[in-house]
């Protein structure tokens, strides 16, 4: 009698554990298969938090409350940047998390002093940072790729608008370490939450070589940063797009054999 029951236990017991286990492989399918439809879209995501920065700066970013909402974008760019970091080397997202940390510490600590100089410097010398490495990682797995997605379509859009971000916060710490680098027409408010969004006005009108002529360089370092910038948007254009088109009419050229099977 004993022997028997301790039978059926046992045999309950193996049945629980079984259940359990596919229970748990069911689970752990729909959380890869979640994690790959995000992964898909992790330049998607990015590039939406680039846009909402973009838009945000341009319509709160001369109120005295822009300081807060602007950095909502801000950080949103950060987190998509340390997931887009982790899909290369692990060395990379730890990289890229050390420094989105930094930049978050930074930014808590400048709510109680916003013109402080040494910390306004080392923040946008971190945000600078952060963007051209980001843009370094989305440009090293465009272009060893071997097959044109729409994806990596995405990340190149997002590498080159990161880039332009990236002038633009050097650009506004070269002001705070030089005043009167840039000559502006319009009186604006010299403060460096305030200079951003000229900034980056100007940093994407340089980098497409539009030049209105609106924000001049005056000094030698300004002027040096200006034709840099226009140069590496000439390049990005001709070097990646090349790259791009190449792959597509590569991957158009269907072998005779293959086309006869089809």
């Amino acid at each position: 009698m004993e022997e028997s029951y301790t039978r059926r236990l046992g045999v309950a017991k193996c049945k629980t554990v079984v259940h359990l286990r596919q229970i748990n492989t069911i689970i752990n399918q729909k959380m890869a298969q979640q994690h790959s439809s995000l992964y898909y879209y992790k330049f998607l995501i990015l590039l939406v938090a680039i846009v909402a920065f973009f838009i945000t700066d341009a319509f709160i970013g001369h109120m005295e409350i822009s300081f807060i909402f602007v950095d909502i974008p801000l950080f949103a760019i950060l987190l998509a940047s340390i997931y887009v970091s982790f899909t290369r080397h692990l060395s990379y997202f730890f990289a890229a998390f050390v420094i989105a940390v930094a930049i978050f510490v930074l930014r808590l600590i400048l709510y109680s002093n916003p013109n402080h100089p040494i910390l306004n410097i080392a923040e946008y010398a971190l945000l600078c940072l952060f963007c051209l490495f980001i843009a370094v990682i989305i440009l090293l797995r465009v272009l060893s790729s071997k097959d044109m997605t729409a994806d990596y379509i995405r990340g190149a859009i997002c590498a080159y608008l990161l880039l332009g971000i990236a002038w633009a916060f050097l650009y506004t710490m070269l002001e705070i370490l030089m005043p009167n680098s840039f000559h502006f027409t319009a009186k604006i408010i010299h403060s460096p939450d305030k200079l951003v969004p000229n900034f980056l006005y100007y940093s994407f009108v340089t980098y497409t070589t539009l030049g209105y002529g609106d924000i001049t360089p005056i000094t030698l370092p300004a002027k040096t940063f200006a034709y840099m910038e226009a140069i590496t948007g000439q390049l990005y254009i001709a070097i990646l797009i090349a790259r791009l088109v190449g792959m597509y009419v590569a991957k158009q050229r269907v072998k005779p054999s293959q086309r006869d099977e089809l």
